[in-house]
């Protein structure tokens, strides 16, 4: 359902309103599947979607990438204190910390 939710996301250049677009899966032989659309765009095709399989593939590796740096970031509060101790010490450690983050998980 992944996949489907990505190319929607994809069709509609944002992420689905989950009131207005329901998607589903009523068992592993029958795919995932649009269940209810309540966009003002018209609902895509099977088509349409299938198209967007790259740009929805680009979208879901974009998202594992903010998930991981999210995890890798200092909390907010450590960042900052970081940042004033640069300051206070002519150094580098907040700006080599979200470096090494960016590295460890570039956007692709």
């Amino acid at each position: 359902m992944d996949n489907l939710f990505y190319k929607v996301s994809a069709y509609l250049g944002r992420e689905p309103d989950p009131q207005k677009v329901k998607l589903m899966q009523e068992s592993e032989s029958v795919g995932p599947f649009i269940s209810t659309w309540n966009e003002s765009e018209a609902q895509p095709t099977d088509a349409q979607l299938n198209a967007l399989e790259s740009e929805a593939n680009a979208l879901q590796a974009l998202e594992v990438v903010n998930e991981n740096r999210a995890v890798a970031y200092a909390q907010i509060g450590d960042q900052l204190d970081m940042q004033y101790w640069d300051q206070v010490n002519g150094t580098t450690t907040w700006k080599d910390h979200v470096a090494s983050v960016k590295a460890q998980y570039p956007k692709v």
